[in-house]
């Protein structure tokens, strides 16, 4: 999708530049603990940052279109990286990566080398199964996240408007009621000429 050209290339960008610092550091500030920095920083780039930039766009991008989401960004990059998004996408992460990698390293002792290969493509097949379910278990908790919220008339008061999401897929059924009325009489009225002056 095109939304996602400008966050590739920032993170491209931004790992040229760690590579370049990382090679022009001078000897009297390297460590042996420089190589780890420098991974473990790729590592939230390619591995956190950019996934998250990227499916929350991607989201967006499907239900409001490209010039929204473009319109948008901003918003959309500090949703990204909220707590409930950062919780949603590490909760999912051993579903889709950890598992299935674990599967794939793990060896099954075989003393046929058919044997041993029909382990192989199930282990294979099963890391494929963890991964899709994983990714669409993720996806659909972090789409959930954008209609998260309920469609409130204002508590059932007269012209008013709905309140928190519009296009939320719950609705409250007691805020497209009209307003209650005692006696005929409208309550909205009667609450406001009883206001103070």
């Amino acid at each position: 999708m095109v939304v996602s050209i400008p966050p590739v290339i920032a993170a491209l960008v931004i790992n040229y530049l760690l590579t370049k610092l990382e090679a022009h550091m001078p000897h009297s500030l390297q460590s042996r603990w420089t190589p780890i920095t420098f991974s473990t920083l790729r590592l939230l780039l390619f591995g956190l940052a950019l996934p998250l930039a990227l499916v929350h766009l991607w989201l967006v991008s499907l239900s409001d279109g490209f010039v929204e989401t473009f319109k948008r960004s901003q918003q959309i990059f500090r949703q990204a990286f909220a707590p409930q998004s950062l919780m949603i996408y590490l909760l999912g992460t051993p579903l889709f990566i950890l598992i299935p990698y674990l599967l794939l390293i793990t060896k099954t002792p075989a003393q046929k080398a058919s044997t041993e290969i029909a382990f192989f493509v199930a282990r294979i097949v099963l890391a494929l199964v963890f991964v899709l379910i994983g990714w669409l278990v993720t996806i659909g908790a972090l789409k959930r996240q954008f209609n998260f919220g309920f469609w409130i008339s204002d508590f059932g008061l007269k012209d008013s408007k709905p309140l928190i999401n519009p296009k939320s897929e719950i609705q409250n059924p007691k805020s497209l009621v009209p307003p209650a009325t005692a006696g005929g009489t409208d309550l909205s009225s009667v609450a406001e000429s009883s206001k103070p002056l």
